[in-house]
């Protein structure tokens, strides 16, 4: 026991090397906590055996006297735990599998133990999410291109009942395409000022890409811009009032591509993350946002709400919020909007009984165009 209390985790692969540390964890809590020295003993031949290169699976039922209340249940978790292990959970998220299989080797003892607060049932099941392959999806054609346009009254920026029915519809047919580009723009007819006209045209954009994300579209793939009256729909002299030019135009966009690349998970290394799901492994964590915006929607605090489960059970040793912009704005607004997202979704984390140690922001950032929606986000990362 004292060899595997005060070795170093082996040079294998990451899921190696983190399962050793669990149930080297795991042997430590047993010894000088519950001082369990039959359990804490068996634990610690799983660690010797990672040392000597075997691959330790999930304990079998069968190896402890179980209520039979309880064998359905733990027969079930074991089952979805190897399918995870299989289907490649070891190598897409390793520390949150080898967290999940110590975490159910721990349940199997408490419930053999009749243990009421099963409290490793807890951390199991905050786990599995993390494990579950993502789901495959329809490729987007190459050649997906809908295009959609809203009118506006004069000198409004106002959604009229057609323009909110023509929203629904471009909300229905991306969600049936998954296009990964939503590019939303804004324009005006020739009447006022081209100053005037650009300030309207981007709050017309902003309006709309708002709506869009009210629909359900993750505002991570909306790029917006702002025309004013530089690109008119009617041809027209200056100073002349034109309601088909008075519009934002909606386009459906993108090559074919399926999640795993960018589409709909995060992907990155320890640094870095990025994509639009809501984690990558048990590290790295986005929200993202409508431009010009720092407030967090509905579904944005529910992401939040499980950042917090997260971070209470794999308790890593620092929480990082860092907060995004694109290159749209000035220099100075997009400092003041890249900190105001990240203070926002810390202060969320709080509300929600999470912590954090560091808020930092990073503006005017773009992967793609300087609209790129990919940018406006707020990144929470974990560090161990």
């Amino acid at each position: 026991m004292q060899k595997v209390l005060g070795a170093q985790a082996p040079a294998g692969s990451p899921f190696a090397q983190a399962l050793f540390q669990e149930y080297q964890a795991y042997t430590r809590q047993e010894v000088q906590s519950e001082v369990e020295w039959v359990d804490a003993t068996q634990t610690a031949r799983k660690a010797l055996r990672i040392l000597d290169g075997e691959v330790v699976k999930p304990d079998e039922l069968t190896i402890r006297p179980l209520p039979a209340p309880a064998v359905p249940e733990l027969t079930a978790a074991r089952a979805r735990l190897m399918g995870y292990l299989a289907s490649g959970a070891t190598e897409r998220v390793p520390a949150a599998a080898a967290k999940a299989q110590v975490a159910f080797d721990c349940w199997l003892e408490q419930a053999a133990q009749t243990n009421v607060t099963q409290s490793c049932r807890k951390v199991f099941l905050a786990h599995e999410p993390i494990l579950k392959k993502p789901a495959p999806v329809t490729e987007v054609a190459a050649d997906v291109r809908r295009s959609f346009v809203v009118t506006f009254a004069l000198g409004s920026s106002q959604l009229s009942a057609q323009a909110q029915s023509t929203l629904k519809e471009v909300a229905s047919v991306q969600a049936q395409l998954r296009a990964p580009v939503v590019s939303v723009s804004g324009f005006t007819d020739t009447l006022g000022s081209r100053e005037t006209n650009l300030r309207l045209a981007r709050h017309r954009a902003d309006v709309v890409a708002a709506e869009l994300t009210k629909l359900g579209i993750n505002p991570a793939l909306i790029s917006e811009d702002a025309l004013g009256e530089s690109s008119l729909a009617v041809a027209t002299n200056d100073g002349v009032k034109e309601a088909r030019n008075r519009r934002v135009e909606i386009t459906l966009a993108g090559t074919a591509w399926g999640r795993g690349t960018y589409g709909g998970y995060a992907y990155g290394d320890r640094g870095h993350s990025y994509g639009y799901g809501y984690g990558y492994g048990a590290n790295h964590f986005a929200v993202f946002f409508t431009p010009g915006s720092s407030k967090l929607s509905s579904q944005d605090i529910e992401k939040l709400k499980y950042v917090v489960a997260a971070q209470k059970n794999l308790k890593p040793k620092s929480v990082r919020v860092v907060g995004f912009t694109d290159r749209t704005g000035s220099a100075a607004t997009n400092s003041r909007l890249s900190r105001e997202r990240a203070q926002a979704v810390a202060a969320e984390i709080a509300k929600l009984g999470g912590t954090t140690t560091s808020v930092d922001s990073r503006p005017g950032e773009a992967w793609a165009g300087p609209q790129d929606g990919r940018a406006r986000r707020v990144e929470i990362l974990f560090d161990y």
